[in-house]
């Protein structure tokens, strides 16, 4: 049997990094954490290794407070059909920090992985996203999409916390709600993915596979897999204004979506031309910058107000 062993290193120079054996070993550390971060072998600790650290440290408390303080909240894009009506949204959770305003989940949630805050803000948004779905019901037919995290989708907690979620929100109907897991996390262990779809569905709820292409994804899988929806991420489309190879690209990966029997999403939609493309291929929604970024819920409920006017001319 060969065994193959790898390590990681961080490296701390005395007298430069530390005077005393405590700190040299300290920051020698805090550079090993940073080489695993970035997938790299080796890594010298300096300075700004240190101020990078300590503002990680200094978030990640401040994470645990956004739940007390009321600082995360979500914003909610809509997805439309060909035609431009809006039959759904996906929850695209921010926070407010109380110094460096709005952040994106890219500056925190990478940080709430490492640091196991995660699955308690995918429970969060899960619960406040199926309030709001069910404060929508009186407007329109609408579905709420959901982000889950690879632990969070793996956990034993999930169809508990689901359905707990929809209890809460008024016995929400299980089709108001989607979830949504990365291609690259459905295919950490495909045979696991197949039977916790399987779990949700039976509860009722779709399961939309987001990111599209950007994993490897294998064709036999992409048959077995319950989930009914495919999410073809957005550098698929940005370059089709221009590209005849790219539009011909698109439209075979679509074409080969569709004869699985899943229905077919567009992300990125941000210009006129690639609505124009993307209307004349057999996706089912699209979703992007051109029709909406992603906004508040009254900001919602004013683009439902106008039936979706706005959404129609882009894609007429």
């Amino acid at each position: 049997m060969d065994i193959t062993l790898s390590c990681t290193l961080g490296i701390s120079l005395y007298p430069d990094d530390g005077e005393e054996a405590e700190t040299v070993t300290r920051n020698a550390l805090t550079a090993m954490t940073e080489a695993r971060r970035r997938s790299e072998p080796y890594m010298i600790f300096d300075a700004k290794l240190h101020e990078a650290a300590t503002l990680q440290l200094r978030l990640q408390g401040e994470l645990s407070n956004a739940f007390r303080s009321n600082e995360l909240f979500l914003k909610y894009q809509p997805m439309v059909t060909r035609v431009g009506q809006i039959v759904g949204a996906e929850a695209l959770v921010r926070w407010r920090h109380p110094t460096r305003g709005v952040l994106q989940p890219t500056e925190f949630i990478p940080l709430a992985t490492r640091s196991g805050q995660i699955d308690k803000i995918g429970r969060w948004v899960v619960f406040n996203a199926c309030e709001q779905a069910r404060r929508w019901m009186d407007l329109r037919d609408l579905f709420v999409s959901v982000n889950l995290s690879a632990s969070e989708f793996r956990g034993p907690h999930l169809v508990d916390n689901l359905t707990r979620a929809l209890s809460r929100a008024g016995d929400l109907p299980a089709d108001k709600l989607r979830l949504e897991i990365t291609e690259t996390e459905s295919m950490l262990d495909p045979e696991a993915t197949i039977n916790r779809m399987e779990d949700l569905k039976k509860l009722g709820l779709e399961v939309f596979i987001d990111d599209f292409g950007t994993g490897h994804s294998s064709l036999r899988y992409l048959k077995e897999l319950p989930a009914t929806t495919l999410k073809i991420d957005k550098s698929f489309i940005q370059h089709v204004d221009s590209q005849e190879e790219e539009r011909q690209f698109i439209r075979s990966l679509i074409e080969i979506i569709k004869i699985r029997k899943k229905m077919v999403i567009v992300e990125g939609v941000s210009s006129p031309a690639q609505a124009g493309l993307t209307r004349t291929l057999p996706c089912d929604l699209m979703q992007g910058y051109l029709f909406s970024p992603p906004v508040s819920p009254s900001d919602f409920e004013a683009l439902l107000a106008q039936d979706g006017d706005s959404m129609k001319l882009h894609v007429l």
